[in-house]
């Protein structure tokens, strides 16, 4: 990359796989991006962290979460289980979803004597070794695998459970999230959420207030929280809420989509002084 008097800015977001993942494999490929680059909007404070200690200049770098649009999400209040304790899982099935991990979370708490169902929304490439893990730990009558489906459907099977499962770990090769954007749908339509310390999780889900966090790769941990929640089904309501509003506060897309524009517009004026200054 050559720097040069043009007033187009270069802003560059960075959302997982990229910082998480290519940058320790390669960093002198990323160096004049994160060296040249106007702004650079990292999706989490975590991830912020890395681009700073990567040698992007701190004042160039500014969190900018992901959004969601409320609207297709609104917020429902839960029914606590009479029978069936639904679990939702929705995602990608590869390495760093950590599903297997809530296969055998699962698998633990059917063995506590629970009745409770495990749905599935996702396709990958794991899939074939999912079905047979849960056909090892002989919990495939609990568990649904069904597959991708068009958004109203996941919309309509949160609407239908109880809690979300989003067990997410870090890959063999660096791979991590950012926020995933199905937790905080989750959130916002009114689930109660089971997750992990993983990334920038944290900085949506708060432990014990909106949801619970297990340590990456500990099934006991996500087992003993599902467990939890079904027996204090008197916090569902406050839980639910809390997740609601920390959507609304920080991650609603209209408000950041405004965010959004302001950082590009300050973008390329920032460029357009400093060529001004061009010898």
């Amino acid at each position: 990359m050559q720097s040069g008097a043009v007033d187009a800015a270069l802003v560059t977001a960075f959302r997982g796989a990229d910082i998480s993942s290519h940058y320790p494999r390669d960093p002198k490929r990323f160096s004049a991006l994160l060296r040249n680059g106007d702004v650079h909007l990292p999706v989490s404070a975590e991830f912020e962290r890395r681009l700073i200690a990567a040698g992007a200049p701190p004042k160039r770098v500014m969190v900018h979460h992901d959004g969601i649009d409320l609207r297709r999400f609104p917020f429902i209040e839960r029914t606590v289980p009479t029978g069936l304790f639904k679990v939702l899982f929705v995602g990608r099935l590869v390495e760093k979803k950590g599903v297997c991990y809530a296969l055998v979370a699962m698998a633990k708490l059917l063995r506590t004597g629970r009745s409770a169902r495990l749905t599935i929304i996702g396709d990958g490439p794991l899939k074939s070794s999912l079905q047979a893990l849960s056909q090892e730990l002989g919990v495939t009558e609990h568990v649904v695998f069904a597959g991708p489906q068009p958004l109203d459907a996941v919309s309509q099977a949160m609407q239908e459970s109880h809690v979300f499962l989003a067990p997410s770990i870090t890959a063999a090769n660096g791979d991590q999230e950012g926020i995933p954007t199905v937790l905080k749908e989750a959130m916002a339509i009114g689930l109660p959420v089971v997750s992990t310390r993983h990334s920038g999780i944290p900085e949506l889900v708060e432990h014990g207030v909106s949801g619970y966090l297990a340590p990456e790769r500990d099934s006991e941990t996500l087992a003993r929280h599902l467990s939890t929640l079904l027996d204090r089904t008197e916090d569902w309501t406050e839980m639910a809420r809390a997740g609601r509003r920390k959507v609304e506060a920080e991650f609603d897309s209209e408000r950041l989509n405004d965010v959004l524009v302001e950082h590009y517009r300050e973008a390329v004026q920032e460029r357009r002084a400093r060529n001004r200054q061009w010898p």
